[in-house]
C-alpha cells in the first residue's frame, strides 16, 4: 500500500468518525489537500473557521497549505481568522480606501 492509499484509508476513517462524533475540519482538510483535493480542503477550512479551530492561526506558516495561498477562498479564510495575508504587497496594504 502506497502513501496515497494510506492517506485515503486515514481519510475514510476520519470521515466515518466525523459522522458519529467530532473530527476537526482542519485535520480532514489537511488530508484532502495532501491528496490533491483542493476544493474539499477549502470547504473544510471554511468550516474550521466556524469551529474556531486554534490551528488556523498557523495557516501562514505551515507549508502544507502553500498550494492554496493564491486561492481567493484561502485568502478569505486568512482574513476571517484575522491573519495578515502574506501575499499582499506593502504598497497595496498602505493604499487604504483606494487613496494614493
Amino acid at each position: 500500500m502506497g502513501v496515497p492509499d494510506c492517506a485515503r484509508t486515514l481519510l475514510d476513517a476520519m470521515e466515518t468518525r466525523a459522522a458519529a462524533g467530532y473530527v476537526p475540519a482542519v485535520s480532514r482538510a489537511a488530508v484532502h489537500n495532501a491528496l490533491g483535493d483542493r476544493e474539499r480542503a477549502l470547504e473544510l477550512l471554511e468550516q474550521a473557521v466556524g469551529e474556531r479551530d486554534l490551528r488556523l492561526t498557523f495557516l501562514n506558516v505551515e507549508p502544507r497549505w502553500d498550494n492554496l495561498r493564491d486561492d481567493a477562498r484561502f485568502i478569505a479564510v486568512i482574513d476571517q481568522v484575522g491573519l495578515e495575508n502574506r501575499l499582499r504587497t506593502p504598497a497595496a496594504s498602505n493604499n487604504v480606501g483606494g487613496r494614493e
